[in-house]
């Protein structure tokens, strides 16, 4: 056994993670710096990381340990095997969201958490109300293998207690973390981003049908007529999952109501998925920012909550978390697929 392992207290983390391109992968990147930022060195955190099939792995970093091929059941239980004989092992945390783990509703996990004989801690990234039988036997077994649950929004706790019976007191309410950087005026990155002088709008993320993103570019044309040094900036990939069922249809279809609206020389697409660095370089460029989400029931939203730690005003949809965390102090809510909304909040914040 090498020195790292007997000297160090281990917090596995069970999630997807960079280089693979997933909202959770970057959340428990940010979290697993954390932990050692305040804990380091006597306490480590290493990775399980879920693959979306036995052919999709990555160059993972040395803190992953193990990989799970996402459809195998038997990796589950393998890996559960192979946790319980690390003695530095202390505590595994699963970052919870339905669609990464295998089997209807992700039951593939619970074979894992039975067998493991270590403290797990589940956080669940998606709380979806009323849900079906199946579902909630999954979630009811979730927390029975769990020693604790964490949720980011006190509505995704009251959607655990009231549709899924789980007990409110072991049920922790842990916001969405931030990046620790100062508040600094726009100026110097839209001069660097070479939009010097220009009013910002920015969204960032994973683009799909469900991002909503149509209803602001059809709110732009009286906000340029307004203001017509106005840019909005769309900043992310296709959806991985969307990007092989549909290739770039919803991508095609806002650049070409882009162009049917006039607004090509207002509107910049950016295919990239940012590092974190480069999305702060963004939001500081940004003067106003949109969190367009069709889904009212979506838990939490990582783009938001980065935006909000910026400092930058946002408009927003009125989903889970963005009813919770966004006042008149900091922004303005707006309704699902209401153009003339965004347009006034817009009109409004910039005015």
């Amino acid at each position: 056994m090498s020195t790292d392992q007997q000297n160090k207290s281990w917090i596995i983390c069970l999630s997807t993670f960079p280089p693979r391109q997933c909202g959770i992968a970057t959340f428990t990147a940010d979290l697993t710096n954390a932990i050692y930022q305040m804990f380091g060195p006597s306490v480590k955190s290493k990775i399980v990381a879920m693959n979306l099939t036995e052919l999709s792995h990555f160059p993972y970093p040395d803190k992953v340990i193990l990989q799970i091929s996402q459809p195998r059941e038997e990796d589950y239980v393998n890996t559960a095997n192979k946790l319980n004989q690390l003695k530095e092992v202390k505590l595994v945390s699963i970052q919870h969201e339905f669609g990464i783990f295998g089997g209807k509703y992700g039951s593939h996990l619970l074979p894992f958490m039975k067998k493991l004989q270590k403290p797990i801690v589940t956080t669940f990234h998606a709380v979806l109300p009323a849900p079906d039988e199946k579902m909630r036997n999954i979630v009811q077994s979730i927390m029975k293998y769990s020693k604790g649950i964490i949720v980011m929004t006190h509505s995704s706790k009251e959607i655990l207690k009231n549709d899924y019976g789980l007990d409110p007191d072991r049920i922790q309410v842990i916001p969405h973390g931030i990046h620790h950087v100062p508040y600094r005026i726009s100026e110097r990155a839209k001069s660097a981003l070479g939009f010097s002088g220009k009013l910002i709008l920015s969204t960032f993320g994973f683009l799909s049908p469900g991002k909503g993103v149509e209803y602001v570019i059809e709110a732009l044309p009286k906000a340029v007529e307004k203001f017509p040094n106005v840019r909005f900036l769309i900043a992310g990939v296709t959806h991985p999952v969307v990007l092989e069922q549909e290739g770039e249809t919803y991508r095609n279809f806002l650049t070409k109501k882009v162009h049917q609206l006039g607004l090509s020389n207002y509107v910049s697409f950016y295919n990239t998925y940012f590092d974190i660095n480069k999305l702060l370089q963004f939001l500081e460029a940004t003067d106003v920012y949109l969190s367009t989400s069709l889904n009212p029931n979506q838990a939490v939203s990582g783009t938001l909550s980065y935006a909000l730690g910026s400092g930058r005003p946002v408009i927003s949809t009125a989903f889970a978390q963005a009813k919770q965390d966004i006042t008149s102090e900091v922004g303005i809510l707006v309704d699902f697929k209401n153009p003339q909304a965004f347009t006034d909040a817009i009109i409004k914040l910039l005015s």
